[in-house]
């Protein structure tokens, strides 16, 4: 329907950005194109096409269908989005029956970090926030996401499907799950890094974390420093 408008974007678009300006409008009919974080673009985007407040070639991460391909809206580099100054994410709404699942119960995905600590992989394209610079959303904010969530959804597992949680940052996250009292349980996906000691992993399994998901490889020394991996054998 030519009433509704289409916008495109996601990790896999970004993985492949040097080729977007390349796709062809009549291959990809879309209204617009984010790359990157989306939060800000998508925004300022919608208040231009739907408001008509600002203007196109100030939005950032956007690309927009010229002359038969998408070219960029705007000479801005691109923009990270400040985790701090996000509202708590939605999880209900229309169509959306958490408890139709065919799960014991439903797995909230809830990002708190961004970007990879390490980020120096040569082989990696797990996800195109590798190469972003790092951040997470403070451990007193994500308390209270958490908490806002179990709420809204009735489910207290969580999953923390991110690029890589720095130790200490997860164990700032499970010493505040702790002081909140904040009875959950969760996952999480982080680097085989020699700062998870046996006093953090303990502090994390108490704060409710059940399992950590690890990326191997490999264990070839020569084969670790063809990849840039930050692993070693011993």
């Amino acid at each position: 329907q030519p009433e509704i408008r289409l916008v495109l974007g996601g990790s896999y678009l970004t993985a492949v950005a040097g080729d977007v300006a390349r796709l062809p409008t009549a291959v990809v009919p879309a209204d617009a194109i984010v790359l990157f974080d989306g939060e800000d673009a998508l925004d300022a985007w919608l208040e231009v096409v739907l408001r008509g407040r600002g203007r196109l070639d100030e939005v950032p991460n956007l690309y927009v269908p010229r002359a038969g391909t998408f070219q960029r809206a705007s000479p801005r580099p691109s923009r990270h989005t400040e985790l701090g100054a996000l509202p708590v994410p939605m999880w209900t709404g229309r169509g959306l029956e958490l408890d139709r699942y065919l799960v014991p119960r439903y797995a909230v995905g809830l990002p708190l970090t961004r970007g990879c600590h390490w980020g120096r992989c040569a082989y990696c394209n797990i996800s195109s926030q590798t190469a972003a610079r790092y951040r997470r959303r403070e451990a007193a904010l994500a308390v209270a996401d958490l908490r806002a969530i179990v709420a809204e959804t009735g489910s207290s597992w969580f999953d923390l499907p991110v690029d890589s949680y720095h130790p200490s940052d997860l164990e700032q996250l499970a010493r505040a799950i702790l002081a909140a009292g904040l009875e959950i349980e969760w996952a999480a996906e982080v680097l085989l890094d020699p700062g998870f000691t046996e006093d953090i992993v303990a502090t994390l399994a108490r704060a409710g974390c059940r399992c950590l998901r690890f990326g191997l490889e490999s264990a070839d020394p020569a084969t670790l420093r063809a990849m840039r991996k930050r692993t070693r054998p011993e």
